[in-house]
């Protein structure tokens, strides 16, 4: 354990039979950022030693976010194929466990931007949903209505809701318009925090404010009456809702420990 810490830049193996996990089990996960079983009668690990072997990695820290690569969702999926070859007794999967021990050399030789991509994180466009199932595995029925209703704002939304562009809002925090490049992930963010404050009335509640509201001008305006409503513009050159904020905690949500599932979804209702 000592070595795990003293020495981050170092790749560190445990190898452990199954025999003896009771006694190592909480430290071997807590060293470890990717671990898998191999199993009795492999090529490598034969009937004679009875017992299933424990192997555990740790992966050097790398120098850029997200610091760690353990939970990323490309070290989920090699764990998952690594699972199903040693599974099957098609291989011993020493194909998938080179590209592993290659990730963290190449996440060092990159752009600080380029990361996210390679350990499949996120991107623009990429936030995913949980698989919503039951015990036998089927998908909720209603899984495609809500990804699309996640992904989609609510026509009239603005009309309840403190709502601006991605453009205003990187204007009234930054106090210059986004870089094309640049400034994508921070577009992105913005963007989705935008859905989330929508999302997080119902549509038909929206819907009916943006209706009601409608009919109140409309009324107005056969008359020449001034509407009572509340002027929503312009708004303030000012972060008057905590839109700083909420960017930083969705970006930290992207790589936090615990977000990911096996399947690389990342959970956005638990934020």
């Amino acid at each position: 354990m000592k070595a795990v810490y003293k020495r981050t830049d170092d790749v560190h193996i445990f190898a452990v039979p199954r025999l003896f996990t009771p006694r190592w089990t909480q430290a071997f996960h807590k060293l470890c950022d990717f671990h898998f079983s191999m199993p009795v009668g492999s090529t490598h690990w034969p009937s004679s030693m009875h017992e299933p072997l424990w192997i555990g990695i740790s992966l050097p820290l790398v120098n850029k976010r997200p610091w760690t690569l353990r939970g990323t969702p490309l070290l989920v999926e090699l764990a998952r194929d690594l699972w199903e070859v040693l599974s099957s007794g098609e291989g011993d999967g020493r194909d998938i466990l080179r590209k592993l021990l290659q990730v963290p050399r190449r996440v060092q030789s990159v752009l600080k931007r380029v990361p996210s991509g390679m350990l499949h994180l996120p991107g623009q466009g990429q936030f995913l949903m949980a698989k919503h199932t039951d015990v036998l595995g089927n998908v909720w029925f209603k899984q495609d209505q809500q990804e699309h209703r996640m992904k989609h704002g609510t026509r009239g939304a603005h009309v309840s809701l403190p709502f601006q562009c991605e453009s205003c809002w990187i204007m009234n925090l930054e106090g210059r318009l986004p870089i094309k490049g640049l400034d994508d992930t921070y577009v992105m963010l913005v963007r989705r925090i935008n859905l989330d404050i929508m999302n997080g009335r119902a549509k038909a509640t929206l819907e009916s404010h943006a209706a009601s509201v409608l009919c109140t001008v409309r009324n107005c305006q056969r008359y020449g009456n001034t509407p009572s409503i509340p002027v929503k513009g312009p708004m303030p050159l000012t972060d008057s809702i905590g839109m700083g904020l909420a960017v930083e905690m969705i970006d930290l949500s992207l790589d936090a420990k615990g977000r990911i599932n096996l399947e690389g979804y990342i959970h956005y209702n638990i934020i």
